[in-house]
């Protein structure tokens, strides 16, 4: 006798496979969605602002040392609201905006940076404290928009509002 068709097994078992390279393919597919490239992109660029703010406490300090030779007054070193203030640090990206004063023995006392998407803030409530950028976890840094309304931030100050 004739066949004019497919088995039910057969059918059975072309669906089995198909749903087996799906399950293959789906993942490799939807991982390159617009959604998720701009979440990677938002991610690698969150990673080089975090180690960007990292470094610019060694920047500080550099600087710091060497103008502390000609000028002791000048403990801040600033960049607000895409401004240069008085004591700006070259190199750094005029997207990020920064506050950060030595206290008179040389030591971190205020830290402030942000690139309007995350920020980090640190004020030194001991006299003295060591500041160490080493220990900010990417974890420590804070949406901007939801935290900024807490600081009152110019070129010459840097305060907490409670």
């Amino acid at each position: 006798m004739k066949k004019n068709g497919f088995a039910l097994l057969e059918l059975l078992l072309v669906v089995c496979v198909i749903a087996l390279l799906a399950s293959l393919l789906l993942p490799k597919i939807l991982k390159h969605s617009p959604e998720t490239i701009k979440e990677e992109k938002d991610n690698a660029n969150n990673q080089v602002f975090f180690s960007e703010a990292r470094i610019l406490v060694t920047s500080a300090k550099d600087e710091y040392l060497l103008k502390s030779f000609s000028d002791s007054n000048n403990r801040v070193f600033a960049h607000i609201n895409g401004n240069d203030c008085n004591n700006a640090l070259a190199n750094i990206r005029d997207e990020i905006d920064y506050y950060i004063e030595f206290n008179i023995e040389g030591n971190i006392s205020k830290y402030y940076v942000t690139d309007h998407n995350y920020m980090y803030s640190y004020i030194s409530e001991n006299f003295g404290d060591n500041f160490d950028s080493s220990k900010i976890l990417d974890s420590d840094f804070v949406l901007y928009n939801e935290n900024i309304n807490k600081f009152n931030i110019t070129c010459d100050s840097f305060e907490r509002i409670d």
